[in-house]
Formats: C-alpha cells, structure tokens, sequence
C-alpha cells in the first residue's frame, strides 16, 4: 500500500501524513542525537530602568551560532513589592491590600514580541485576560497545585471577599504584608511562547510588558481611596531577570538548517492566536443579540465570559476576574 490513510485533506497545507507515536508498535524508541541532555539558561535583564512605575519591562535576547531557544522551557523571575502610592510601606494592620489571583499574568496590560525586528505579537492592552484564561484552560490539577503556585495562584474560596477569612486572599496577603519583597516565576503566554519549536541561533528577540493599572491587579475590601489615579496603593518591581533555555544543537543539525535557508525554504512555527472582543451588556436586559463578534478566520475555542463592569474597569474591591453567570438560561453562536 502506498499510504494507511485514506487519502483527504490535511490540516496544513503541504503537511504529511504521519501516525501517532503510540500506533507505531513495531518500532522501538528513537535516540536524541540532535541536542545536549544538558542545558544552560541565558539570563537577560531589563533594557530600561524598572524603578520608574510608569516603565515598561523590557528585555532583548541575542542568540549565539551554537545555541536555539527552547521557548516552552523560558520563563520570568520577578521580585515585586506593595507599597503605598507615596512610596511609603504598608501597615500590616491598616493596609489590607493583596495581590490578585495569578498576579504573574495579571500585573501587565500587554505583551510586545519581536523576532528580528519584525512584530509578531501583540495582546492589544487585553494580556491580563488572555493569560488567565489560557494559562488556567490549559494547566492540569497538578500544575494547579504545583507550578502555578509560582504565578501566585492562590484563589480565592469565595469570590471578591479580600480579607483574612479566605483562605486565598490571605495567602497572598501573607507573601506581601507590610511591604516584604515577594517572588512570581512564570511562563509568557502567546505566540512562540506557547509552541515546542526552537528558536534557531542567530535570532534576536525583543519582549516588552507594559504594566497594568493597580486598580487591576491588587485586591481591597474597601473601595478606592483618593489618591493618584483613585488608588491608594501600588506594586513595585525591584528585580526582574528572564531566563531563556539554550539547547545546544550538534552542527549536522545546524549546517542542514542553513542549506534549507539558502535553497529559499523559511521555518514553520505554528502559533494559536488569541483575540478577545469586549461588549456590554445594559442592566435589566433579558435578552442581548450581538452581531460580527468574529469577522475573517474561523476560530477554533471560543471562550465567553461575564464579569461587572466595575471590576473590568478596575476597582480595588472588585475582580476583574470573577466570571458570573447572571442567572442566565441560554446561549448560542451562529
């Protein structure tokens, strides 16, 4: 036979055909000689001052002729602080204000990525949203319990209660009272970063967080305060470091690489955009139509979600976060 398959369209076009990895039952575990088992982290810092609240993070990565990328296995280590908006430290006793749930997604309004210059990425002010929601639809229990901790995910047991009596709340009140430094390690959400593919030497990247406002990032049981911006607190950040994993690639696999560039053939990175469209729902209404939510492609996860409009707008008291349901009974996308 000259395929298994009976012949159809392929996802991609000019992809071929392949069988999964648990039907090859005849063959036996292939050997890894493209890379080292070991590998090195490169550690970039920021390029600009990140004293400045109003500064953006930004870092720029240079890779050498030996090494790639493992974009899947880089990640963030920030070390922040709440203080109040005057600079001065928090009350222990009089400041009650925490960091949201998943503070690491949540205390940037948006993510820049740059590859040779060129912008591939951008979350348009909406990163928050996108990187709560993908980071929690596609982590597992365990990681919930695990790794996500370092994110700070400590939710909370009810919604927008921020004191001591919930467990989550107090959690990451704990890590932050009284203006103590606290550390969130995580993963970038969005474009290269959410695929296995290398990043080939040579390559230049360029990241850029741009911060949220306060109001949507910290949690307060009372409403905001006069102060700038409304807010009578905000959150520092006193060291940042990004830690990209170096693959050592052996030189057949490099020097085939730089044949296929020069006989004209580009790399394939298969990335899964995501696109938030916002609307607004009248209170009182029983009955919403909305029309052109999804214009061009055809998406493959749609994902909705209510929350108040004060909390998306941001207010200490209220989480922009806390999807509700509003009782409602029905609905449907055509």
């Amino acid at each position: 036979l000259n395929s298994v398959f009976e012949r159809g369209a392929t996802v991609y076009e000019g992809s071929t055909e392949s069988i999964r990895s648990e039907l090859a039952l005849f063959d036996l575990l292939p050997t890894d000689i493209s890379t080292q088992l070991s590998s090195d982290f490169i550690q970039a810092f920021p390029l600009v001052s990140i004293k400045e609240d109003f500064n953006p993070l930004e870092f720029q990565i240079t890779l050498d002729t030996s090494g790639y990328l493992d974009p899947l296995d880089s990640f963030i280590s920030l070390t922040c602080r709440i203080v109040n908006q005057d600079g001065t430290l928090c009350d222990e006793a009089r400041d009650l204000v925490a960091p949201c749930n998943l503070f690491f997604q949540t205390m940037f309004s948006n993510l820049e990525i740059y590859l040779n210059g060129q912008l591939i990425s951008d979350t348009s002010n909406f990163y928050p949203w996108i990187g709560y929601m993908q980071r929690l639809l596609s982590a597992s229990p365990q990681e919930k319990d695990g790794r996500l901790k370092n994110e700070l995910w400590y939710p909370n047991v009810t919604p927008e209660v921020f004191t001591a009596s919930d467990p989550g709340w107090k959690a990451r009140f704990d890590m932050s009272k009284k203006s103590q430094p606290f550390q969130v390690v995580g993963q970038l959400v969005g474009s290269i970063f959410t695929q296995p593919r290398y990043i080939p030497a040579g390559s230049h990247i360029r990241i850029v967080l741009r911060r949220a406002q306060p109001e949507l990032c910290l949690e307060c049981s009372t409403t905001t305060k006069a102060g700038t911006n409304g807010v009578p607190y905000k959150y520092q950040i006193t060291d940042a470091v990004f830690y990209g994993s170096k693959k050592v690639v052996s030189k057949p696999i490099i020097d085939m690489h730089r044949a296929e560039l020069a006989r004209g053939n580009t790399f394939k990175y298969i990335t899964n955009d995501a696109e938030i469209k916002t609307f607004t729902v009248a209170s009182g209404l029983s009955y919403v139509t909305t029309d052109s939510l999804v214009i061009g492609k055809i998406p493959k996860i749609i994902v909705i979600g209510m929350v108040n409009s004060d909390g998306f707008m941001g207010s200490l008291n209220k989480s922009p976060f806390n999807f509700v349901d509003k009782n409602l009974s029905e609905m449907s996308i055509t």
